[in-house]
Order: C-alpha cells, then sequence, then structure tokens
C-alpha cells in the first residue's frame, strides 16, 4: 500500500511537468498536489504534536520517526508546497 502511495505521488509530480498541464484535467494535478502537501505535512507533525505514535515510547521506531522519518516528510511537504504555485499555470 505505501509503495502504491508512493507511486501515485510521483505520478502527479511527473504529470505536473507533462502536458495534462495545458489540458482539461490539469485540476487533477493541483488537487492531487493539495492532497500530497497536507498527508505529508500532517505525517510530519503528527510525531510532535500527536499522542499519536505514543505506543511505541521506547521503541526504535519511534526514535527513527523523531530524527529521521517526521523531518523527512515535512522537509517533502515543503518541497511540494515550494513546487504548488507553479503546478497552477
Amino acid at each position: 500500500m505505501v509503495a502504491l502511495a508512493l507511486t501515485s505521488a510521483a505520478a502527479v509530480v511527473y504529470a505536473r511537468h507533462g502536458e495534462i498541464m495545458s489540458g482539461d484535467f490539469a485540476w487533477v494535478v493541483i488537487a492531487g498536489y493539495g492532497v500530497l502537501i497536507a498527508v505529508f505535512g500532517l505525517r510530519g507533525l503528527a510525531p510532535y504534536v500527536s499522542p499519536v505514535f505514543e505506543y511505541a515510547r521506547g521503541t526504535p521506531f519511534f526514535e527513527l520517526n523523531r530524527l529521521y522519518y517526521a523531518p523527512l516528510c515535512l522537509l517533502i511537504a515543503a518541497a511540494l508546497a515550494a513546487d504548488f504555485p507553479y503546478a497552477a499555470l
């Protein structure tokens, strides 16, 4: 499921650079960008602002999540947000 979701995310970003942006389906790419920004942003913020990962406290995942996984998700969300205004062109 994760591989499918990441492949779909890559397809949205790839489509943004294709001819679909000049067609009738440009709104699909723009909506996809909005969804990707929200998903990666919320996933990146979750370990810091909600108790959703408290079940894992004391495990290696908990520390790796706070040190690497969540910041990576925030970085991806920021990169998508920086690219988003150009998606509407």
